[in-house]
């Protein structure tokens, strides 16, 4: 899949697209500049909504494009061929060579004369097809000390960081005992620094905490990663890091050492003040939100923000599933007890409403991994989520498509037979990635003593958009960057997280354009800053890099010669300053409001971007 330089993220409805099961990555070429040759000159008028409608009702009538079986398992083809009994799953380009590597956790104590309870490094040959190479790579991870064996398993989670900014992603692994970190040497080798870096520091009994998972991100902005240490077993512990390759537990000192139990640690930014919040989907006892001050410090917020679900816990999924430019959470529970799977639909006001039953979506049996994503390139996020009884296999896995209607109501179909990964393996973990290079989300999804599930996707039609972001400080891929992209008449949002039950990983965001192109991305990265990325791209991976974009800035008039218009983007309502009344056009070249000075009222124009000229001058403008 061919990379380019630039920025853009994603888009809206269904689409068409050809046929090929291999799509062929490529910028479209700048609107802009074409706007720019179009001024004054008149254009057909186009419905692109009556168009969209029409590509609709084609895809239902065309042959060979009616919704078959979405996915395809073929684990075995792609190398993983060994059954065992896995936690944690996490991806990342560990080997930097274009594609997304895998590492699998075996959730019981290594044994050097059975292979199933053996960790594993998969890399990827680029086309879906994975080589092991653990040993090669020096993390098996073999001397972790084994004690009892548990009922969940001895290892559990698998965590991707380039916590030292060097350029490569390293590997974070949490165990009942101490925490292994694995610093990537950059030649295809890591090095086990676990005590020089002080990363087991602070557990109450290093030798029997179960750390069930791990987060990084930048808590406090100071640029580089910390990490959040999730525990089954006693507090939860925040490693701060020094920027010398060492950490210092401080989860008291922030308030957010959670004793219940937690399972899943989800920072995302709730109130959208540009500090990252922490969600805890804990097993015994409520969940928790633990907001940002600001200040360094943290508040409780569960009960303002209603999101303490009492359920037990495990997985969370996080996006916007009703393209209202706010993140919404899904968390999977023990649905065959008192406590069925919870949907938190987001408010503008601030509390969450809960409405899994009212979707049909809170009864996923006993529910563990869960993800949030765009399997079919219509531009809305579907949602996946497994199951697994610990003692039988009679739980398949459940997969609902997003039925959103553009300005209608919100609607999930559940899906799981036509989806072909309704299977019946006791399911942990899951993760939705790239695999083949196509362009569309895979999924793989680590079982208890049956093969790992690798459902490669052959469903996802129209276009689609992959967004590598690039830090300017030490937090080098932007965890924890919130992005906003402009295509055709919709915004989409995503969360540059990785977070996923017993996993983190590190891969580009990905969002399906349906016939559209993206046109505009905006980034608020983990420093706060924001900044504006313009564009017409689909079907490639685009790479934006802080500092290279248009900068939103504390005063928010951004005076481009003498021309300044605020807030860019707006919902509706803009300020524009200028020596003269000022024209707005559309991006072919179309005028589509005139006499624009002081206070103006766009909010009746299609979302998109339209391009404010002034005496000569030209500043694009975002309607979102």
């Amino acid at each position: 899949m061919r990379k380019a330089t630039g920025s853009g993220e994603s888009g809206p409805l269904q689409a068409a697209s050809s046929s090929a099961s291999k799509r062929t990555g490529h910028l479209i070429p700048h609107a802009t500049p074409r706007a720019f040759e179009r001024f004054g000159i008149d254009s057909p008028s186009i419905d692109k909504s009556a168009l969209r409608g029409l590509v609709f009702i084609l895809l239902l009538l065309t042959p060979g494009v009616a919704w078959a079986q979405f996915f395809t398992e073929r684990g075995l083809e792609a190398g993983f061929d060994v059954t065992g009994i896995v936690n944690g799953i996490a991806v990342a380009d560990y080997d930097l060579d274009g594609d997304l590597d895998v590492y699998v956790a075996s959730a019981v104590q290594h044994d050097d004369a059975d292979p199933t309870t053996w960790n594993r490094l998969y890399r990827n040959d680029g086309t879906g097809t994975f080589e092991e190479v653990t040993d090669a790579a020096g993390v098996r991870a073999a001397g972790v000390r084994g004690f009892q064996r548990l009922p969940l398993g001895n290892r559990f989670g698998v965590s991707w960081a380039d916590y030292d900014a060097d350029g490569d992603p390293d590997l974070l692994l949490t165990n009942v005992g101490p925490e292994i970190l694995y610093r990537n040497e950059g030649d295809g080798t890591f090095t086990d620094v676990s005590q020089a870096s002080g990363i087991n520091q602070g557990a109450p009994d290093p030798d029997t905490t179960e750390t069930s998972g791990a987060a990084w991100w930048d808590f406090d902005r100071d640029g580089d990663l910390d990490v959040y240490l999730s525990n089954w077993n006693g507090a939860n512990r925040l490693h701060v890091n020094q920027g010398d390759g060492t950490f210092m537990e401080r989860a008291v000192d922030f308030g957010i050492e959670d004793t219940s139990r937690t399972w899943t640690a989800l920072p995302l930014d709730v109130d959208q003040d540009g500090w990252l919040d922490l969600y805890l989907a804990n097993d015994f006892g409520e969940n928790r939100l633990f907001m940002a001050d600001g200040l360094g410090g943290f508040l409780d917020a569960t009960f303002d923000y209603r999101v303490g679900d009492e359920g037990n816990g495990m997985g969370v999924a996080v996006g916007d599933v009703n393209g209202d430019l706010l993140l919404d959470l899904y968390i999977t529970n023990i649905s065959d007890g008192p406590f069925p799977n919870v949907f938190y639909v987001a408010s503008p006001a601030g509390p969450f409403e809960e409405v899994a039953e009212f979707l049909g979506v809170e009864n996923a049996s006993w529910g563990w991994g869960t993800e949030f994503f765009d399997f079919d390139h219509d531009g809305d996020l579907d949602l996946y989520a497994v199951n697994g009884f610990i003692f039988e296999d009679n739980t398949p896995n459940r997969f609902w498509r997003n039925d959103l209607v553009p300005g209608g109501r919100l609607a999930f179909e559940d899906m799981s037979v036509q989806s072909g990964a309704d299977d019946l393996a006791e399911a942990r973990s899951l993760v939705t990635f790239d695999a083949d290079g196509d362009g569309d989300l895979d999924m793989l999804v680590g079982t208890w003593r049956d093969p790992i599930r690798y459902y490669r996707n052959d469903a996802a039609r129209g276009n689609w958009l992959g967004l590598q972001l690039v830090g300017a400080g030490h937090n080098v891929h932007a965890v924890g960057a919130y992005v906003e992209v402009t295509a055709g008449q919709r915004t989409h949002v995503r969360l540059n997280d990785g977070v996923d039950l017993f996993g983190q990983s590190i891969q580009p965001m990905h969002v399906g354009l349906g016939i559209d192109v993206a046109e505009a991305v905006m980034v608020r990265w983990p420093s706060g800053q924001e900044e504006q990325f313009f564009m017409s791209a689909a079907n490639t991976v685009v790479t934006l890099t802080e500092g290279t974009g248009h900068t939103r800035v504390d005063d928010p008039v951004a005076s481009v010669g003498g021309l300044a218009v605020y807030p860019n983007p707006s919902p509706g309502r803009v300020h524009v300053r200028a020596a003269q009344p000022a024209e707005l056009y559309d991006l072919l070249g179309r005028r589509v409001a005139s006499g624009l000075l002081g206070s103006v009222d766009l909010s009746h124009l299609p979302v998109g971007v339209y391009l404010l000229r002034a005496g000569g001058v030209v500043q694009p403008l975002v309607r979102r």
